[in-house]
């Protein structure tokens, strides 16, 4: 049996939630760093989350914001590349954080 396609990566679906996070709840997302987390979830759904989701979305974003402080703790081979992961995904959140606010990205 196949596996299903994937379609929450396409240029479509990035489109879409690029363009849903561009209101109140996307700038309040970003000042309180959980726009990642509402990215993605716009990507897979295309559409903005309900209360109790924005709820799972703020948690998501605190747990990933507590990962990282343990991964930069760690003075390990793992915790670098961890930290490495970790940098790329504070990159993505402040990219989204930028585009809810307006501005478009090259």
């Amino acid at each position: 049996m196949k596996e299903p396609v994937d379609l929450s990566w396409t240029t479509a679906a990035v489109a879409t939630a690029d363009r849903l996070i561009v209101c109140d709840l996307g700038r309040l997302a970003a000042d309180e760093g959980w726009i990642l987390s509402l990215h993605d979830f716009c990507r897979k759904n295309r559409a903005l989350p309900n209360d109790r989701q924005v709820g799972d979305l703020r948690l998501a974003a605190r747990r990933f914001d507590e990962a990282f402080a343990l991964a930069r703790s760690l003075k390990t081979k793992q915790g670098r590349a961890l930290m490495e992961l970790g940098a790329t995904m504070l990159a993505g959140r402040d990219d989204c954080a930028r585009i809810a606010y307006g501005e478009e990205l090259p």
